[in-house]
C-alpha cells in the first residue's frame, strides 16, 4: 500500500510538470491569435515567428543542462526551480509592450518549461521502467488538459476576457506546482553531486537514438506548429477569435483521447507501429486542415491532427528510455534537445512564408513533417524487428 501511495504521488509530481508545460505553450499559442496581443506588441507574421523561436530556444537550452543535473542533483530541485522560473516569466509578460520586450520573457519562460518537461518524463520513466512506454503516454494526457484549459477559459468569459488575467492565472498555477514540489519526497539523484555532460555525449552515439532523435526534431516541430499557429490560420480565413480559439481546443482534445488510448495501441502495434500509424494518420488530418473552409472543417481537422500526433511524442521517448535505462536524465535531455530544435524551427519557418506569401502556405510545414515521420517510423520498425 506505502508503495503504491508513492507510486502515486511521483506520478502527479510528473503530471503536475507537464501540465503547466501545456498550460504554457497554450497560453502563447492563444494569446499571440488575438487581436488585443498584436496590437499591443505591433507583430508581423514574421515577428511573431520570432517570438515562438525565442520560447523554444529557452527550453533547448534547458534540455541540454537539466538531463546531467536530474542525474546529479535529482528531479525534486530542477522541477522547484523550473514552475518558479515559469511564474516569474508569466507575471512579467503582463509588462511587455514591445517586440523587443518579449526576448528576455520568452528566453526565461523556455528554460522553465524546459526544465518542467524533462523532469517529469524522467520522473516518471525511471520509477515506471517496466512499463515505460504506457506509463509515459498516460503522463502525456496531462499535457494537453493543461493546455486545453487555456483556450477554453478564453472561451469561457468571452468579452470579459483579459490577456492579463489569463497570465497571472497561469502564474499562479506555476506557483501551486512549485509548492508541490517542494513539499513532495521525490528520489534521490542517480549520481549525486556529479553533473556530467560526457555521458550525454556517450548515449549520443547510439544509432536507435539518432534515428529517434530526428525523429522527435519533425515530431515537436508539427506539435509547436500546430499549437502556436492554429489560431492565427483559422483567422485568417475569417474566423473570430472565439471561433478560432474553439478549433485549438478541439487539437487539444484530439491529442488528449489518443493519449489516453495509447497503451491499449502499444500492446497491440508496439511502439515503433503506433508512430507509423499516428504519422500516417497526421498526414490526413493536415491535408483536411489546409483545404478546410469552415468552422466544423477546420474542427475536424485540427482534432485528427491531435489524435495522430498525440501517441508518437510519448512513445518515441519510451523507445529512447528503453535504450539507456541507466542513463535516462542524460537520454532525455539529448532528446529533447532534438525535439526544440525542430520545435524552434517549424513555427519559425511558417512565419517566414506567410510574410512572404500566405499563412495556408505557411501551414504545409506540418505536412512535410508528417512525411518525414513516416520514413523515421519505418526505419524504426525495421530496427525493432532486427
Amino acid at each position: 500500500m506505502a508503495y503504491r501511495a508513492h507510486s502515486a504521488l511521483l506520478f502527479l509530481g510528473g503530471c503536475a510538470a507537464l501540465f503547466l508545460f501545456g498550460v504554457v505553450l497554450a497560453v502563447l499559442g492563444t494569446v499571440f491569435g488575438l487581436p488585443e496581443m498584436q496590437a499591443r506588441l505591433h507583430l508581423s507574421f514574421a515577428q511573431t515567428g520570432h517570438v515562438f523561436l525565442l520560447t523554444y530556444l529557452g527550453i533547448f537550452v534547458a534540455n541540454l543542462a537539466v538531463g546531467p543535473l536530474i542525474d546529479a542533483l535529482g528531479a525534486k530541485r530542477v522541477l522547484l526551480i523550473s514552475a518558479l522560473l515559469v511564474a516569474a516569466a508569466l507575471g512579467a509578460f503582463t509588462r511587455v509592450y514591445s517586440f523587443l520586450g518579449t526576448v528576455p520573457v520568452m528566453l526565461l519562460l523556455g528554460l522553465g518549461s524546459g526544465g518542467l518537461c524533462t523532469g517529469g518524463n524522467v520522473l516518471v520513466s525511471d520509477h515506471f521502467a517496466e512499463q515505460r512506454g504506457a506509463m509515459l503516454n498516460l503522463l502525456g494526457v496531462s499535457f494537453p488538459v493543461g493546455a486545453l484549459l487555456v483556450p477554453m477559459l478564453a472561451i469561457g468569459i468571452g468579452e470579459r476576457f483579459r490577456i492579463a488575467h489569463l497570465l497571472w492565472f497561469s502564474a499562479a498555477l506555476a506557483l501551486a506546482c512549485g509548492l508541490l514540489y517542494a513539499t513532495l519526497t521525490l528520489p534521490q539523484a542517480r549520481a549525486a553531486g556529479r553533473v556530467s555532460f560526457l555521458d550525454t555525449l556517450r548515449v549520443a552515439r547510439s544509432p536507435v537514438l539518432a534515428w529517434t532523435g530526428i525523429l522527435l526534431f519533425f515530431e515537436s516541430g508539427n506539435e509547436a506548429a500546430a499549437s502556436g499557429w492554429t489560431v492565427i490560420y483559422a483567422r485568417t480565413i475569417g474566423l473570430g477569435p472565439r471561433s478560432a480559439t474553439l478549433v485549438l481546443a478541439w487539437y487539444w482534445v484530439g491529442t488528449m483521447i489518443s493519449r489516453l488510448l495509447a497503451p491499449r495501441v502499444l500492446r497491440r502495434l508496439g511502439k515503433a507501429r503506433t508512430i507509423l500509424a499516428g504519422a500516417m494518420g497526421s498526414i490526413a488530418g493536415c491535408i483536411l486542415l489546409l483545404t478546410a473552409r469552415s468552422v466544423a472543417t477546420l474542427a475536424v481537422g485540427a482534432t485528427a491532427v491531435g489524435f495522430s500526433f498525440g501517441p508518437i511524442f510519448q512513445t518515441a521517448l519510451g523507445i529512447a528510455g528503453d535504450r539507456h535505462p541507466d542513463h535516462s536524465g542524460s537520454v532525455f535531455g539529448l532528446m529533447f534537445a532534438f525535439a526544440l530544435l525542430g520545435a524552434m524551427a517549424s513555427p519559425w519557418a511558417i512565419g517566414q512564408i506567410s510574410q512572404n506569401s500566405t499563412v495556408r502556405y505557411g501551414m504545409m510545414v506540418p505536412l512535410v513533417g508528417a512525411v518525414c515521420i513516416c520514413l523515421m517510423a519505418v526505419r524504426l520498425a525495421r530496427q525493432e524487428r532486427g
